[in-house]
């Protein structure tokens, strides 16, 4: 029974010090992830009052009897306190009471830690504790950004004009009746939009959102709500950008050439020189 108590009271100043080295945020939002470093520490229990005794032996918690507790600190003292979950949003809030050793007698505990974009869960107060005190969630944050960087395609932003207008056009072909913004840049992309970061992914969207207003503006689609539709002017202005990228891969072509052609000649007189 020391044993035990001691444990307990173990587990209380391990979450004292979590919640001394955070920074108590109620609520994290998208906004917050640059700075966000809190934990949210829940235990479930069964109180003394539900408790139930078999011949002299303590039953297995009955999953009606077990409650769930939020654990906040006690203003201008050592202490913790524990204020029930409520079940239902409309339920009144319940009191909030000091934790004693007793109080986290069999409990389960679930410890979440926000740390700028990740998330850590924990079912003991020392390993929180210890992966805290050693620095690793430092650790986990540069891997889980290296891993993204890896993980993530690095796609190009389409900016092209006629790869656009020519996506609206296809889906016209195929009788799509509601061409939008979502669905050209599924049309371009495919699957590998589902790969791309969601920070990149409204970048792609943002640009193919102006794309499209400026095909509306200079009169190749027409714009409903958020559809939009293809007009007389869409295949003559989409002959002559085809044509100016044809003359501009051909001019591509033709400097690549005579750069090799270059360094081929530069090479041969070389070889002659030291020959």
């Amino acid at each position: 029974m020391k044993t035990l108590y001691l444990r307990q009271r173990f587990w209380i100043w391990c979450l004292r010090r979590l919640l001394k080295l955070h920074t108590h945020q109620s609520r994290v939002s998208s906004e917050d992830l640059a700075t966000v470093d809190t934990y949210w520490i829940y235990f479930r229990a069964v109180p003394e009052s539900k408790s139930v005794l078999i011949e002299g032996q303590q039953a297995a918690p009955d999953a009606d009897n077990v409650i769930k507790y939020y654990v906040e600190p006690l203003e201008r003292s050592k202490g913790l306190t524990a204020r029930q979950v409520r079940k239902d949003p409309g339920d009144p809030e319940k009191p909030r009471f000091q934790i004693k050793p007793e109080t986290l007698r069999d409990a389960a505990f679930e410890i979440r830690h926000f740390f700028k974009e990740i998330e850590t869960t924990f079912d003991s107060p020392f390993t929180a504790l210890l992966w805290r005190s050693t620095k690793l969630h430092w650790v986990l944050l540069a891997t889980n950004r290296m891993l993204g960087r890896w993980y993530y395609r690095n796609v190009r932003l389409v900016k092209d004009r006629a790869v656009v207008l020519r996506s609206v056009i296809k889906q016209e072909d195929e009788r799509s009746m509601h061409i939008s913004v979502r669905t050209v840049v599924n049309d371009i992309y495919g699957n590998k939009y589902q790969k791309v970061h969601p920070s990149k992914r409204v970048k792609v969207n943002d640009t193919i959102h102006r794309v499209l207003e400026s095909l509306v503006y200079s009169g190749e689609l027409t714009r409903q709500e958020s559809r939009f539709k293809t007009t007389g002017k869409c295949l003559a202005s989409l002959s002559e950008w085809e044509a100016d990228l044809r003359r501009h891969r051909h001019e591509k072509i033709r400097e690549f050439l005579m750069l090799m052609a270059t360094v081929i000649i530069a090479i041969g007189t070389m070889i002659q020189a030291t020959s």
